[in-house]
């Protein structure tokens, strides 16, 4: 994904380059009054691949983040069934007062909040990323007004945030996950050495 957004990046800056040189080329033309040449429109023409490819480039990121979405929304389902497994295990065994219960009790319901989370951010990107191709689909190249490209510059913005959001939350619930664990383990141990 990361390979993606840098190739975007990459062509979003090239393209941006390859403006600036056709303008600035233009307005010296524009001067001298000077005939098109084979140059210049081979020049139009590397432009205009140019700009198609970054288009092209930009509903790939948005198919990406889709597939993205769409696995993540399948490791959620298989999360979910390993919380409520483990919520499960915890309550029929509570009568033993096991350790192994509570621990699998509260790693279940932590799970399940953690997913309860990661659902709704996850819809707000596949909201996003459906925002951006619809968008994309409704607005024609000649008709591109600057309201509808300050729109869709916002949606993009919001779906990188959204990203980064998601990646950080991830790395926080890791972390937690791992603590609890570590925990966990700690009064396991414990308790087995005052047997």
């Amino acid at each position: 994904m990361e390979a993606i957004k840098k190739q975007a990046i990459k062509l979003r800056e090239q393209v941006a380059k390859q403006q600036q040189a056709v303008l600035k080329h233009l307005l010296h033309l524009g001067n001298d009054n000077v005939a098109v040449d084979e140059a210049e429109l081979e020049c139009h023409q590397q432009l205009q691949n140019l700009y198609n490819s970054t288009r092209a480039a930009k509903g790939n990121i948005v198919r990406g983040v889709e597939g993205r979405v769409a696995v993540r929304l399948k490791q959620m389902q298989i999360a979910r069934k390993l919380s409520e497994d483990c919520c499960k295990y915890g309550a029929e065994n509570q009568s033993d007062n096991s350790c192994v219960a509570r621990a699998a009790l509260q790693f279940g319901t932590s799970r399940d909040l953690m997913e309860n989370e990661r659902e709704a951010l996850l819809g707000i990107l596949g909201d996003q990323a459906a925002e951006v191709l619809r968008r994309q689909s409704n607005i024609r190249e000649s008709d591109i007004s600057a309201e509808s490209a300050m729109k869709l510059r916002n949606a993009e913005a919001r779906l990188t945030e959204l990203k980064a959001t998601v990646l950080a939350l991830g790395r926080e619930a890791s972390a937690a996950m791992l603590s609890v664990e570590t925990q966990q383990q700690q009064m396991t141990y414990q308790r087995l050495f005052a047997m």
